[in-house]
């Protein structure tokens, strides 16, 4: 099976929301946890302290799977991401071409920004997260972290350094 038809079948698998319930909130939450956990450790030089916080913008490049961070495996390593974030105030959406829209908000005056949602995988509960924080100096580039926890206990995370395409 090539790569590619594996990244669709993931990204129509985690493109059908459940309702937000008991099960799936205790899933969001530990997804938030462990993307919060892959964003801190991309590395981000030149990473202003809180001066620039405008994510705004149109981001992209190539999130890389993370079997030390991951409790299961996947044959799917990489895979490129396109992503449209706005924001006003606290609150921000988030447009992605992999799992569809989020809506998320910052608690830290727009330092850091963090999209939670509940999914279903292989017609299992699941929850999935984005997190996007340490912003460039240039305002060019950014860690992101992405993690999908799945009922049952298995757990798949992938970071990436961002890249803004356009603002």
């Amino acid at each position: 099976m090539k790569l590619h038809h594996v990244l669709v079948a993931i990204a129509v698998a985690l493109s059908f929301s459940l309702d937000a319930g008991a099960d799936t909130s205790q899933l969001r939450v530990r997804a938030l946890r462990q993307a919060r956990k892959i964003a801190r450790t991309t590395p981000q030089p030149e990473v202003s302290a809180a001066k620039n916080t405008n994510f705004d913008g149109v981001w992209g490049g190539r999130y890389v799977y993370s079997s030390r961070s991951s409790s299961c495996g996947t044959r799917l390593t990489s895979f490129d991401f396109r992503h449209l974030l706005v924001t006003k105030g606290s609150s921000g959406y988030l447009s992605t071409n992999h799992d569809g829209d989020f809506r998320g908000r910052s608690r830290d005056k727009g330092r850091k920004w963090e999209f939670v949602k509940g999914v279903s995988v292989g017609g299992r509960p699941a929850g999935l997260a984005v997190v996007y924080q340490d912003l460039a100096r240039n305002g060019n580039s950014a860690s992101t972290g992405v993690a999908v926890s799945i009922s049952g206990g298995c757990l798949l995370s992938y970071g990436a350094n961002s890249i803004r395409l356009a603002r």
